[in-house]
């Protein structure tokens, strides 16, 4: 009998008959954000001043911005699959032409030159390809398909935006000193909120007193800090201090096994990759064979799902939307970073499909 087995499957039985409370995902959703993808790519933040309550409210009622109301949990046990031949589905939402440097928002190219950008509900930021030699980049910033704004000398490049998507913010740097810059994006233009000074925000990567931009609420309150203080500001008002040792871990309620787990936009979903192959000894890239969904807190509702050959070099993943997860596929050789397809995957019906580039056959 094997031991370590049988005493796994009884607690996972136990697990899966406790009615475990709706979680406060929205913090662990401002970790992720530091966790970033190989090319940069902004994540979904929220303030984490909110009272738990507050916070359950705001991930039903106010995370859906131009998207339909977060969907049911599937009701299916825990499950393995491996997938089959997928068939095509529509073109990524955001993709940049990564020869030309063109960015195409729900199939419309843009002009200029852009080496990524994301969207989020109505929004897009594009990141231009030209950075400064400390890295500082410009950021253009999208409703729809038509540019309202550039965010210029972005650090990090790195921008937080709120749950909303109305409200963002961003690091300025000026060499001697950080400036956080918060404002609010309506359909036509970005409108400056405030601006503060800090220093410590452009301090070296070994100097402990740096610190960092973190969160911003729909309000416009931003949290920033590190390793030896936190901070609260909201324009209009002065910095004071504040807690901020829960957003220094990453997502709570999934397996302890689970690594860079990535929230979706509403934190009601948590997906992460699994089956990850040996880059060989010579060194090499990590990839991975399947990606695994979870809500937190709730392991009934683990599936993984296992890339068939062609497929199973998974490199990344990110949320195109607050049910479906694109898979960056490479070649195979892991001596290499090129991305060669996507498959786009849902984890409401725990099926995926080839997701074309814009602008391919």
């Amino acid at each position: 009998m094997n031991l370590e087995q049988t005493l796994t499957d009884e607690l996972a039985s136990v697990a899966t008959g406790i009615d475990v409370p709706p979680p406060p995902a929205v913090a662990a959703v401002v970790q992720q954000a530091e966790q970033s993808r190989t090319r940069s790519r902004v994540r979904w933040t929220a303030t984490t001043l909110l009272a738990a309550a507050a916070v359950v409210a705001a991930v039903v009622v106010g995370n859906q911005i131009g998207r339909p109301n977060a969907a049911p949990s599937p009701t299916g046990p825990t499950s393995t699959a491996t997938m089959g031949t997928f068939p095509l589905g529509s073109p990524l939402r955001t993709y940049v032409d990564p020869a030309k440097g063109t960015l195409y928002i729900d199939g419309t190219p843009q002009p200029g030159a852009w080496s990524d950008a994301v969207t989020l509900g109505g929004l897009t930021l594009g990141y231009g390809r030209t950075t400064s030699t400390d890295g500082a980049t410009d950021i253009g910033v999208f409703r729809g398909t038509e540019r309202i704004g550039v965010l210029h000398d972005v650090a990090g490049p790195v921008v937080k935006v709120s749950p909303n998507a109305r409200t963002i913010a961003w690091v300025e740097d000026h060499h001697t000193t950080g400036v956080i810059v918060v404002a609010d994006v309506t359909r036509s233009a970005v409108h400056e909120l405030g601006r503060l000074s800090a220093a410590t925000l452009v301090a070296k990567p070994d100097d402990e007193s740096g610190e960092q931009l973190i969160t911003v609420g729909d309000d416009g309150t931003v949290t920033y800090g590190g390793v030896t203080s936190g901070h609260a500001w909201r324009p209009g008002g002065a910095p004071r201090a504040t807690d901020i040792s829960s957003l220094m871990y990453g997502p709570t309620g999934f397996p302890s096994r689970a690594e860079e787990v990535r929230l979706d936009p509403t934190g009601s979903w948590g997906a992460w990759l699994t089956d990850a192959r040996d880059p060989a000894a010579g060194g090499g890239f990590a990839s991975w064979g399947a990606v695994t969904f979870q809500q937190p807190g709730r392991p009934a509702t683990k599936a993984t799902l296992r890339m068939p050959a062609g497929f199973s070099d998974v490199r990344d993943l990110y949320w195109e939307s607050d049910t479906d997860v694109v898979l960056d596929i490479s070649s195979g050789d892991t001596s290499t970073e090129l991305i060669t397809g996507h498959v786009r995957c849902s984890v409401l019906t725990r099926r995926c499909e080839s997701a074309p580039t814009p602008g391919s056959p």
